[in-house]
């Protein structure tokens, strides 16, 4: 038998009964309201009928909000000492983007004392040439500024890249 922990239950309904006042106070149709209108949509087209891509994508929509609801519910109690990602660079949007998504996963890398390892197999290059379309160097610069959120890491942090850069040439 699975049960669902208690903890993390009550923390998705706690996330769920904010998102509904939320949506309240903003004058929106709250997520349960949607969620009983497309319940009752597909109900009703279960007899034998065909669901539109409407009501699909209505689905599909509650499936996600429900989905993120949960995540944020659950990172809360995840507390992770060390993380590790493999291939990093698919992850590209995580070190400055701005959707849901990127928020999760910052504040997963934030918990304190919480160690992050990117591990790749592909190495940065240092320079690229003219017609090649990947600029490394760039990428490198944002992947640092994603892992060293104090200021002065950073500035030392480039300071040495520029040590580095002018001794090697």
């Amino acid at each position: 038998t699975n049960i669902i922990d208690t903890f993390l239950a009550s923390k998705f309904l706690e996330k769920l009964e904010a998102k509904i006042a939320q949506e309240n106070q903003n004058n929106k149709e709250n997520i349960y309201v949607r969620f009983e209108k497309a319940a009752e949509k597909f109900n009703y087209l279960h007899q034998g009928k065909k669901v539109s891509t409407d009501v699909s994508r209505e689905r599909n929509r509650i499936v996600g909000e429900l989905r993120l609801l949960l995540a944020k519910s659950c990172i809360s109690s995840l507390e992770p000492d060390f993380i590790i990602l493999d291939e990093f660079q698919r992850f590209k949007n995580l070190l400055d983007g701005q959707d849901e998504m990127c928020k999760l996963a910052r504040e997963m890398f934030d918990f304190e004392d919480t160690k992050l390892l990117l591990l790749s197999a592909t190495p940065y290059k240092m320079y690229t040439l003219y017609q090649e379309d990947e600029i490394h160097y760039d990428d490198f610069i944002r992947t640092a500024q994603f892992l060293l959120t104090n200021k002065d890491d950073l500035k030392n942090s480039n300071r040495d890249i520029m040590s580095l850069k002018n001794t090697i040439h």
